[in-house]
Parts: structure tokens; sequence; C-alpha cells
């Protein structure tokens, strides 16, 4: 299995399958060669990784639990890429395997590496820097490089491979969405979910419900047949019914959202229930206000609309 994005299920370990991890999140600075890090990806049931501990920190590249190498921060993510088509590589035929590929793209440092500068013709609209869009480009092409692998390894048709994100984009609010990262608003948690795996998903298909992150670990053990113990991803949902297309119904009953200022929001079906620290509250029906510009609390003209979320936040 392949899933890009930043933070990965760590707590997980499904028997007799090799598992990989590459970067990992954390806040540390340069350490020297040689350092052990402690409570790390193997500690977690990870039998091979290989990564940095922060996106501004990529110089400082870890194999399994040691430091092994400085490197310019342009060098990293080509090496991380080698790592996980190396890795991709030594499979053997009909051993199950879980990769978790997070790239530090597209993240600061922006330093797409030579054979990328110049390449991409995107323009940064935000902040005019030309090496932005090589620097996603670049991403694009690593993402490439593992689907490559699986096809070269005759791994391809039974693999199941998704790329994500775990957020909005940092500062750059997209259109229609509202804001950006870190905000309660849809620019701070609607993201892609691109899903590969022939012959079970089926082409050109699409899901209009939402989905979680969180919902990665079910799904993962149904596919395996694994068992999640009473204490674990208790707010995950399996999207396998969403992606064979066995069901048209949504998969979860609501979400949960929280920004970085302790906002949170409720969603369900198309409405959402927003929860600002500051004690006020705002409601939105996503289908026919996906920018979040009508608040219904304001406007009278939809007092009949307000039963169905009203119902909701009276369950809260």
């Amino acid at each position: 299995f392949f899933f890009q994005a930043e933070d990965g299920i760590r707590d997980y370990k499904v028997t007799g399958v090799q598992t990989c991890a590459l970067p990992i999140s954390g806040s540390e600075k340069e350490v020297p060669i040689g350092a052990k890090m402690t409570g790390g990806p193997n500690a977690l049931g990870f039998d091979y990784f290989c990564g940095f501990t922060h996106a501004r920190n990529i110089g400082t590249v870890i194999e399994q639990d040691h430091v092994i190498a400085h490197v310019e921060a342009v060098e990293n993510q080509p090496l991380m890429a080698k790592k996980a088509v190396e890795w991709i590589d030594q499979r053997k035929p009909g051993e199950p395997f879980f990769l978790y590929y997070p790239l530090g793209i597209p993240h600061e440092p922006i330093v797409p590496s030579a054979e990328f500068t110049g390449k991409s013709g995107a323009q940064d609209l935000v902040r005019n820097d030309p090496k932005y869009g090589d620097w996603l480009y670049e991403g694009d092409a690593f993402l490439g490089k593992i689907m490559e692998a699986l096809e070269r390894n005759h791994l391809a048709e039974n693999t199941l491979l998704i790329a994500t994100s775990d957020n909005g984009a940092e500062h750059r609010a997209y259109a229609p969405l509202r804001e950006s990262k870190r905000s309660i608003y849809e620019g701070g948690h609607r993201v892609p979910f691109v899903a590969r795996w022939p012959g079970k998903i089926k082409a050109g298909s699409t899901w209009n419900h939402p989905v979680c992150l969180n919902d990665l670990m079910a799904t993962a053990a149904e596919l395996t047949g694994a068992t999640i113990p009473p204490n674990a991803g208790e707010d995950s949902v399996s999207l396998v019914p969403a992606l064979l297309g066995k069901s048209d119904a949504p998969t979860r009953d609501g979400t949960i959202h929280q920004s970085a200022g302790a906002d949170l929001a409720m969603r369900q079906g198309p409405w959402k229930m927003i929860f600002k620290a500051d004690g006020s509250r705002e409601l939105y029906n996503l289908a026919a206000d996906l920018s979040e510009t009508k608040d219904v609390l304001r406007s009278e003209e939809h007092t009949s609309e307000l039963q169905s979320p009203c119902n909701l936040v009276c369950r809260l």
C-alpha cells in the first residue's frame, strides 16, 4: 500500500506485512552523525525507515534509528525517492507490503533540483517565487517514479495506491475554497484524494462524500483482515465500500474539523456547523455554498433549512 501525506499510521502493525516509512515530521535541529533516535517509526512497527525529522531540517538524514548523513537540502528529496524505489524493487512476488512516503515537497525549503529547475512553466501568483512551481513539479515526478517501480516489478495490478494531503495549502487560498492551511474553513481541510487499484477501483469514478485520512487505518485493516484494538482507531471508518463501488451511501456519519486556533466544526451531509473559539457559531450548506460566504444562521430566508443541522447540534 502507498499513500502520501505528512503524518502516518504509526501505532499499527499487520503481521506478515513488510512495512516502510520514509520521512516523518518533528522539530529537532541538526544532530550529529551516529546519534540515535528513540520512539521513531521502527519502535512503532515499521521494518524500515529512512528520512528526516522536519521539512525544514531535511539536511539531516536518518536511517532506521540513527543519523547517517548530512546533505544539502537540494539533495534530500531525490535521495528519499531513490530509497523508496529501491525498497519497492526489493519486494518479493506475493509479499504484502505497506509503504508510507510523505514528501518534503511542497514545504520549505523550496529547493528544486537542477533536473526540474525552470521546467514547470508554472507561475507563483502568491509569492512570485519562480522555483515554487518547479518544486511541485519535482514532487509529481517522484510520485511517477513510485508508479513506475510498481509497474516494473509487476506490482501495480495488486497494489492500492493513494495520493493525498493532510491539509490545505500554506498561505495559498485556492478558489472557490475559503482561506488555507490551519483555517476552520474548507481551504484548511478539503484536499484531493486520488486512489488507484486496477481491476478494483473503476477508472474515472468519483466519491461525493467526506472521507478522512483517519479512515486509512480501518481501510487497511479490512483489506488485510486485521483487527484494530478496541482502544485504537475509534474515529476511523473503512473506505472499502467507497473504493470498490459497493455503495453510494456515506461511509461516515459525521466529520470533526479543528483549526490551529482551536475552532471546531462538525460536518454532516452538506451541512457544516462551525464553533469558533470565541463562542460564536456559523452554519454553511456546502452543497449550495462551497465558498462558505452565506452563514445560514444569519439568514432569515433559510429558517426552514435549519432543522437538520440543529438536530445535529442537539446531539453533540
